[in-house]
């Protein structure tokens, strides 16, 4: 099925085919979406949806500063941890990190995003 509405990127707004090529005059850049057909579409994951930026959290706010922009000192940081590190002190880094916090905050605003979507489906 052809869908009616197609996401420009020159401002983020969506018009039909019409509009568009009124707006933009140039009908050549217009191009109709393509929906994904029966197993082809991905279902839509609590992992998939949350997965990235819980990671990504947690990353950020376990990597010390002054290791940064440095793989090298990341990972010889989480070899130290592996090689002399207990699940009391991670728990420790956790809290003191607030990482928690954080994890929570984002999965409120990702179950609002959620909640206040126009559509979205687990088929």
């Amino acid at each position: 099925a052809r869908q009616e509405f197609e996401r420009r990127i020159e401002d983020e707004k969506s018009y039909t085919e019409e509009e568009f090529c009124t707006k933009f005059k140039d009908s050549k850049r217009w191009e109709d979406a393509k929906p994904l057909e029966g197993d082809k579409q991905p279902k839509w994951s609590i992992n998939e949806f949350l997965g990235p930026a819980l990671g990504k959290i947690v990353a950020e706010s376990f990597t010390p500063e002054n290791g940064k922009n440095d793989p090298q000192w990341q990972l010889a940081f989480m070899r130290g941890i592996g090689r002399c590190g207990t699940e009391p002190l991670i728990r420790a880094m956790l809290e003191k990190l607030d990482i928690l916090g954080k994890l929570t905050s984002k999965i409120l605003e990702g179950a609002k995003k959620v909640a206040e979507a126009r559509a979205a489906t687990g088929d």
